[in-house]
């Protein structure tokens, strides 16, 4: 065999093996961020969160959010450390809406897609619970 022919055929042989190591690589990254994870938080409106809406003198945390929201604000999730923007079912969040709450789903970016399912409110007195 020429210099030549094994040079390219060890050329070849390094490409496609960097290819699988890359491609096992973005396999193991989509399959951490795909990973379940539950986070507490206080469930308010984006606008709240980042200062720029104030509730009035008479209202609740709970009646503020939904009012925010209804006004074209989303849902945030904001935990000790950040804020995520909640996405799921708007109905099912707004059960959560002023109160701290366990949320269960996965993180894309600032994102929490929320299962809304398996969710709970962690304090029962909190403006959220109350009535139920």
């Amino acid at each position: 065999m020429s210099n030549i022919l094994r040079f390219r055929l060890i050329a070849v042989l390094l490409i496609f093996t960097a290819t699988i190591a890359v491609a096992q690589e973005s396999s193991a990254q989509t399959q951490a961020a795909a990973e379940q994870r539950s986070l507490t938080g206080t469930v308010k409106c984006a606008a709240q969160a980042a200062g720029h809406y104030t509730c009035g003198r008479n209202q609740t945390l709970l009646t503020c959010t939904l009012a925010c929201v209804a006004q074209g604000s989303n849902f945030v999730l904001q935990t000790r450390d950040k804020t995520y923007f909640l996405a799921g079912d708007e109905r099912q969040l707004e059960q959560f809406a002023g109160g701290k709450a366990v949320l269960t789903g996965h993180i894309v970016g600032s994102t929490f897609a929320v299962n809304t399912g398996s969710d709970h409110v962690v304090d029962t007195s909190s403006p959220a619970m109350a009535g139920k």
